[in-house]
């Protein structure tokens, strides 16, 4: 059996995939960064190696996502995948013929090698962004606020600020889903709250006992709930 890591490398809801050059074995099917695991190494330093040899960047390799094995009629592989993000530098085409960031739903859209069946099943199967962000709200208790860059944080990327933004300006039930108790990095509102704008953001947050400054920003040292920067 041959031991194997994967990265799955994660851009926002996007992860990244690479399609092997033409000449190679499998060739032009897309696959995922890694490789074999060298005697005496370890698969976290199995991925940081391949990152650099495959991509030309450094990686932060996170917890094991799953860990699946491939069986074929020539080899056995065991095959541990990783959540990963980079932390420097912008993936370069060394070795593949393509680079993609996609998303879940786009995985029918390529041909993978057979390898990464169940780990594309698994990836299928996560929910979708919006509604771990609605989950996340849930959780904010009252009387606190958070940050956008926090909750990307919570689900693994402080770069997803934007993107939780657009997703809260469309919360399908703000009424259940707190989404008033989120504020920029410096503590303030929303000037375009989706639902009554900043005044009504402000009318909520003042009935949840969180005193807003005349400048519409709250006190986050007083207010931050700092239970979700333990788990980011």
């Amino acid at each position: 059996m041959i031991n194997a890591a994967a990265a799955l490398i994660w851009r926002g809801y996007r992860f990244l995939i690479c399609r092997r050059a033409s000449g190679k074995a499998q060739g032009m099917l897309w696959e995922f960064p890694g490789g074999k695991i060298e005697p005496g190494e370890s698969f976290e330093e199995a991925l940081v190696r391949k990152c650099i040899d495959e991509l030309n960047v450094s990686v932060s390799v996170g917890p094991l996502f799953m860990e699946t094995v491939y069986e074929s009629p020539d080899i056995t592989v065991r095959l541990s995948v990783y959540n990963s993000k980079i932390i420097c530098g912008e993936p370069e085409l060394l070795l593949h013929s393509e680079l993609r960031w996609i998303t879940p739903d786009e995985i029918p859209l390529y041909n993978f090698c057979q390898a990464y069946k169940e780990l594309l099943r698994k990836i299928s199967e996560t929910p979708p962004l919006s509604d771990r962000v609605y989950a996340y709200l849930q959780t904010i208790p009252h009387g606190k606020v958070v940050t956008y860059g926090q909750i990307g944080a919570y689900l693994g990327n402080p770069k997803l600020a934007r993107a939780v933004g657009n997703i809260l300006h469309v919360n399908p039930d703000p009424n259940t889903t707190p989404c008033f108790r989120v504020v920029n990095s410096k503590g303030r509102l929303a000037r375009n709250f989706g639902f009554g704008g900043i005044d009504e953001q402000k009318r909520r947050l003042e009935a949840d006992g969180i005193e807003v400054r005349e400048d519409c920003t709250v006190d986050l040292d007083k207010y931050r709930f700092t239970d979700s920067l333990k788990k980011g």
